[in-house]
């Protein structure tokens, strides 16, 4: 709220400001992927709308792109859509990491998983102490599970619990790869703390925050939590 807060006061005091607008719209994204809002679906609305009023603003602004690809990616399940305006964002600062994990994100969900993959290392190079690194060893965990790499999975989703131990996402992916891996007593044991830490966990909010163009993806995704009991 103290960063909405920062954001609503910047903008009212600089109207123009692009970046004022897509700060609002990243807080409104968080609210939404983070289940902090009590209205996810009008939280998301409110992204989205801010974050093209910041490209409105200023069409070169790449991290207002970048955010309007995000939410493309999870607020509108637009896969497709998120990958060209991430790959606009991308091209126009190579360097910026959360843009390229934008990128990512489209990727993993559109199921490109190798060129993901190949993302996520060049994020890693770019910068080894990223403060996303939670975040990014969690989608690489993914990738390399649905691509066929368990064990690796398990690896990369210690990993992101490591850097973050409060990522529910990462604790998610982590179960998904446990169960993958063949260990269902650790599988069960983290999603114990998952369910203590997040009770509104649940296959529904599965199908929401992790949208698979393809079927076969999120069916294999579904399969690995219902495995510990998740319904």
């Amino acid at each position: 709220m103290t960063a909405m807060a920062m954001f609503r006061d910047a903008l009212e005091r600089d109207p123009n400001s692009s970046d004022a607008a897509s700060g609002i719209a990243t807080c409104h994204w968080h609210d939404t992927i983070n289940n902090w809002s009590s209205d996810q679906a009008k939280s998301g609305e409110a992204a989205m709308r801010r974050a093209k009023q910041a490209v409105e603003m200023d069409e070169t602004n790449y991290s207002a792109l970048g955010t309007v690809s995000i939410i493309q990616t999870f607020g509108e399940h637009d896969i497709s859509g998120a990958e060209v305006t991430a790959r606009k964002s991308v091209a126009m600062n190579p360097s910026d990491i959360l843009i390229r994990h934008y990128l990512v994100c489209s990727l993993e969900f559109g199921g490109k998983f190798d060129e993901a993959v190949e993302q996520c290392k060049t994020m890693m190079a770019l910068d080894p102490c990223a403060p996303s690194l939670s975040v990014l060893c969690g989608d690489l965990s993914t990738c390399l599970l649905l691509s066929g790499n368990p064990k690796e999975a398990v690896e990369y989703s210690y990993k992101s619990m490591e850097a973050d131990p409060s990522y529910s996402r990462g604790r998610q992916r982590l179960i998904a790869a446990l169960v993958a891996a063949g260990d269902l007593k650790a599988a069960e044991q983290e999603y114990m703390t998952l369910q203590r830490d997040m009770p509104s966990f649940s296959l529904d909010y599965v199908k929401r925050t992790y949208p698979f163009v393809h079927d076969k993806h999120f069916a294999a995704y579904s399969g690995y939590f219902a495995q510990v009991g998740v319904q």
